[in-house]
């Protein structure tokens, strides 16, 4: 007969439904994740490269460069004035402007060289961002990574960027006619256009990453989050930051 006085009682371990229920040899139930796609990856670099465009905006906004260039060569004006002469040629253009009379008349050709840099930088980054979005975009339609709805959707967000491009000229020609300041309402839908470019390819990026249209870590911002980001771009054209306007920055923002 069996002694049972020495036996040990073990606790009873459950085993999980997903185990007992699934074929375990075949791997069926453990959900691999799958890595990142390439496709992906592109967009999350736009991603970058639009945040560190609005940057450059901003720069280009505070430190009043963004009417210094008076000509929009998109592709052949890619690179700066290489010589002396050329210099002297877009400086000249400067000089017949408004702002140039109304306010910076006292300029030199080395100082229009400092605020020439941000105008020039900025839009040498829109054209890098759009060599970003439409290469690899191509290279990925013609590979077949790209199909469908996500094909559509990436050809629409190159579509949303050039059109960024033309706001931006359009933005700053208003301000080389008559007074040396940009519309207001088309810095408002330039900075709206940005801002609407990085959260589709933002979404898009998630869509074919596997990640949920929502995700958790993801908050939505509130309608006040976009007053305080519109609301001062749509008065700052006219003057009015330090006059009436109700201190609603987003420098501001608790």
């Amino acid at each position: 007969m069996q002694d049972l006085s020495n036996k040990v009682d073990y606790p009873l371990i459950h085993t999980p439904n997903f185990i007992r229920n699934q074929n375990y040899m075949t791997g069926s139930a453990t959900k691999i994740r799958k890595p990142v796609p390439a496709t992906a990856l592109w967009l999350f670099f736009c991603v970058g490269a639009v945040l560190a465009m609005i940057v450059i905006g901003a720069i280009t906004r505070l430190t009043e460069s963004g009417l210094s260039m008076v000509e929009w060569k998109p592709l052949i004006g890619i690179l700066p004035p290489l010589s002396e002469a050329e210099w002297q040629r877009v400086f000249d253009l400067y000089i017949q402007t408004p702002e140039f009379h109304l306010k910076n008349s006292w300029m030199t050709i080395a100082d229009f060289k400092e605020i020439f840099f941000w105008e020039w930088f900025h839009r040498f980054w829109g054209q890098l961002i759009g060599a970003i979005y439409l290469l690899p975009l191509l290279f990925f339609a013609f590979t077949g990574r790209l199909l469908g709805r996500h094909l559509a959707r990436c050809t629409g967000l190159f579509v949303l960027l050039s059109l960024q491009g033309v706001m931006g000229w359009y933005m700053v020609e208003s301000g080389l006619i008559a007074e040396p300041a940009v519309s207001h309402y088309r810095l408002a839908a330039h900075l709206s256009l940005a801002f609407l470019l990085l959260a589709l390819t933002v979404l898009e990026a998630m869509s074919l990453s596997g990640f949920p249209q929502k995700p958790p870590f993801l908050p939505v911002p509130s309608r006040g989050f976009y007053l305080r980001v519109f609301w001062p771009s749509l008065l700052h054209g006219v003057r009015l930051w330090r006059g009436w306007m109700p201190d609603w920055s987003i420098t501001n923002f608790r």
